[in-house]
């Protein structure tokens, strides 16, 4: 019994030498003064020479594991270790987490996990480990090895692919858009920017912070107006930390229009003191007027924007602009000058600058003015067509007056629905339809328009047919 003991034991500490893991109440001690049953008995014995456990005595084997320590990059500098699994133990454990701390500071640590926030830059190599402890005293130990070789931080402008939006004319201040794609190789902020105000642009973005890989930063290019027609060279810098990259984009200022030419000897006075030679009556022309639609209304993302405003006078009438939102479009159609345009963004604050005039610039109506993109409202519900044949739709939210909803060809899964419309009152309406079934189920989307407000209304479909 002896001799089988002591081997047991031999083994058991061989391999927990071997492998880094030791399963047991004990710590080893040396052989001669320690005998312990399987890797360790309830009772440790001390003797003089080995001997085995007390028959009256009853022991309890450890076979409590843990699994291998997962280790997850929370970010450049922050690490996190999970313990995966445990094995054969009794609840509660108690969880032990030993880490250099003049390498890691702690974040956060758990009976599961520990996760820690590296203070070192330098190359290192460390260990973290933890040993848990059952219920029984049992208890079980993992240990893992890191190897640290700092990164280089290095940020790169993609000089091809580089982009501006947006229409320049020599002597009128405006407003485009430039998109820069960038490469980052490391964590922490970014600045992008025309690198001076060179040929009357300007633009920047303000730091904001990156992580390893591609991205892409917008932000608007200011014209000022005061550089003539030609295409211009733009600087555009990225800053990341020390580390710089540069680019050049060639961006095309047009030519101003050509100056309206006078045409006639309009509100010229010739006097003429001659009683035989009548004087040349002067000619007149009526000065443009608005009759309606002063006031821009707001826009709605994702909606067409319409609207006209309605001039009196002499025609023809022709309108220029000082500033207005890239996506906002105008027309002079007859007396009336034409909105339209559809906002794919949320906004608030954009200047509208416009002026409209008649009788060759003699007379003109100034619009300066300012308008908001209103953002659209998400709203989701349900559409079920069980098997009493009634279609029903629910929604999540009231929308806040009655819509009508039509079914037609949405979603397309439907088959052979003939009564296909019902009006929205609240939030729950059931629309009565010819006996049939419905063989998919899926997601549809609808756009209602509700008191000038764009409801994008999501269903989930369902069928119990």
């Amino acid at each position: 019994m002896a001799n089988k003991s002591i081997a047991k034991y031999i083994v058991g500490y061989i391999n927990r030498k071997r492998y880094g893991i030791t399963t047991g109440k004990l710590s080893p001690k040396p052989l001669v003064d320690t005998y312990t049953e399987n890797s360790n008995c309830a009772v440790q014995i001390s003797c003089d020479a080995p001997q085995p456990c007390d028959d009256d005595i009853v022991y309890k084997i450890c076979n409590f594991s843990i699994g291998d320590l997962v280790k997850t990059d929370i970010d450049y500098y922050k690490i996190k270790f999970t313990i995966p699994s445990f094995h054969n133990g009794l609840i509660p454990y108690v969880t032990e987490w030993t880490y250099d701390t003049d390498i890691y500071e702690l974040v956060e640590e758990t009976a599961s996990y520990i996760t820690l926030n590296r203070i070192e830059d330098a190359e290192f190599v460390s260990v973290v480990s933890v040993k848990v402890t059952d219920k029984d005293g049992c208890f079980a130990y993992q240990e893992y090895d890191i190897t640290f070789v700092p990164i280089e931080f290095i940020a790169t402008l993609n000089c091809g692919s580089i982009s501006y939006t947006g229409t320049f004319e020599a002597g009128e201040a405006s407003t485009g858009n430039i998109s820069v794609p960038y490469t980052i190789q490391g964590y922490g902020n970014i600045v992008i920017a025309i690198d001076t105000n060179v040929h009357g642009f300007s633009g920047s973005v303000a730091s904001f912070p990156v992580t390893p890989g591609n991205g892409t930063s917008s932000f608007p290019l200011v014209y000022d107006g005061t550089e003539p027609s030609g295409v211009k060279t733009i600087p555009v810098k990225l800053t990341y930390g020390i580390s710089t990259s540069s680019c050049n984009l060639n961006v095309t200022v047009a030519e101003p229009p050509a100056p309206v030419a006078c045409t006639a000897a309009q509100n010229l006075v010739i006097e003429n003191d001659s009683d035989d030679v009548p004087d040349i009556p002067t000619p007149t022309c009526d000065a443009i007027t608005l009759v309606s639609g002063g006031t821009l209304p707001d826009a709605q993302e994702d909606v067409a924007y319409s609207h006209t405003m309605v001039f009196s006078g002499d025609t023809p009438f022709n309108a220029v602009h000082t500033t207005k939102p890239s996506w906002l479009n105008y027309a002079v159609v007859d007396n009336t000058l034409v909105f339209s345009g559809t906002p794919t963004t949320a906004e608030t604050g954009l200047a509208v600058a416009i002026v409209v005039y008649n009788c060759e610039l003699a007379y003109s109506h100034d619009i300066d003015q300012t308008i908001d993109v209103v953002p659209v409202v998400i709203v989701t519900g349900t559409l079920t067509h069980p098997a009493d044949n009634t279609l029903t739709v629910i929604l999540d939210s009231t929308i806040p007056c009655d819509v009508t909803f039509n079914v037609s060809g949405e979603p397309s899964f439907f088959e052979d629905i003939v009564v296909l419309a019902s009006s929205i009152s609240g939030n729950n309406t059931a629309i009565p339809v010819i006996p049939t079934c419905v063989y998919a189920s899926g997601v549809t989307n609808i756009n209602v328009s509700c008191s000038g407000t764009l409801y994008k209304i999501t269903l989930s479909v369902f069928n119990s047919c």
